[in-house]
């Protein structure tokens, strides 16, 4: 089949139609099928103003709706080693947690929330769960994103590759609009320069070139590399925690007494070996653990996750050998089993 390319015009700049024209142009002279998805958020929205974030949802809802449409499994997106540095910034300035710092994940999976297809439900796959078949399977309403530029392809590597076989290229001049915060960023950290820029500008002392607290972008991708890293370990620690000590509440023929080993978070109901997760694990790390568990258990009906301080008071319950009802998911002690034992199970 001919590779096709989809095209999102939002329709919020006067100069937009021409320029989805062109880039149609350009994908037909490079042997691509193009699509263009033409949004009037301003008609949407009349009398107010168009955010960001309303571009992004209307965005993601335009390119799901034509994949789902045309039976297309897989969409790869152009994001590249300057994106991931911005999006690292900016969950930093935000105070994210370690999901948060590991930034863009390399795979994601988009499907809608529900039947009106407005809003978007976005499941990401980062590098450490790629070998988790039950993580990387597309669903049959899901489209899969791939990010192939992500890992070291920089913003200038895609420009120097375009100047070198004469292929023309848009800009879109609202990605240097002083406007939004990721622009400010770039200006900032000049990430839409050298990457790797291992001395200080002509005329400057090395001083001058860190006055206002600047950080190099060099140092910005090796602290980011540094907080991958550290996300990997997380997480596979907490994958490790969920199968020492969580089971699914479902009985096997083979071993009827016997709940099976979890294998992915989708069932309702749970049983956790609170004795073993709140003396062989540190009180942090159980903190994140339950965090996910409930998270992933409550998904369908909760989109964002429970707040810490929920989380906290449960950890607090679980010690006290009390139950409490967190994020829709009721968590109470197993008679006789002298309260080690929690099911936790998700409310109607």
């Amino acid at each position: 089949d001919q590779p096709r390319c989809v095209i999102v015009n939002h329709n919020l700049r006067k100069e937009s139609t021409n320029e989805a024209r062109r880039v149609e142009q350009m994908a037909r002279r490079l042997g691509l099928d193009p699509i263009v998805c033409s949004l009037d958020l301003r008609k949407r929205k009349s009398g107010t103003k168009v955010s960001q974030r309303l571009a992004r949802q209307a965005r993601l809802s335009a390119l799901l709706s034509t994949c789902l449409e045309r039976d297309l499994k897989v969409l790869l997106t152009g994001h590249t080693l300057n994106d991931q540095l911005e999006t690292f910034v900016m969950r930093t300035m935000r105070a994210s947690g370690v999901r948060g710092l590991a930034g863009i994940a390399p795979v994601s999976f988009m499907s809608f929330q529900d039947a009106g297809r407005e809003n978007v439900k976005i499941r990401t796959v980062f590098d450490w769960q790629l070998d988790d078949s039950d993580a990387v399977t597309c669903g049959a309403n899901e489209v899969c994103i791939l990010r192939p530029l992500l890992d070291g392809v920089e913003k200038r590597n895609t420009i120097a590759y375009c100047e070198e076989n004469k292929l023309e290229f848009v800009t879109d001049p609202s990605n240097t609009s002083p406007k939004y915060t990721r622009n400010v960023i770039r200006h900032h950290f000049n990430t839409l320069g050298a990457l790797h820029m291992a001395s200080p500008p002509s005329g400057g002392s090395s001083d001058e070139s860190t006055a206002g607290s600047c950080v190099l972008p060099s140092d910005i991708q090796l602290v980011h590399s540094k907080a991958l890293q550290v996300s990997r370990a997380h997480f596979s620690h907490l994958r490790r925690m969920l199968c020492d000590t969580v089971q699914k509440c479902v009985v096997s023929p083979e071993s009827p007494s016997e709940p099976s080993i979890m294998e992915g978070i989708r069932e309702r109901e749970y049983r956790v070996d609170v004795s073993k997760l709140m003396s062989e694990y540190p009180r942090l790390l159980v903190e994140d653990m339950l965090l996910e568990l409930i998270h992933a258990m409550a998904k369908e009906k909760k989109k964002r996750k429970p707040r810490m301080k929920s989380i906290a008071k449960l950890c607090d319950m679980l010690l006290k050998g009390k139950s409490c009802v967190v994020h829709n998911v009721h968590c109470y002690p197993i008679p006789k089993t002298k309260k080690k034992v929690y099911s936790f199970k998700l409310l109607p």
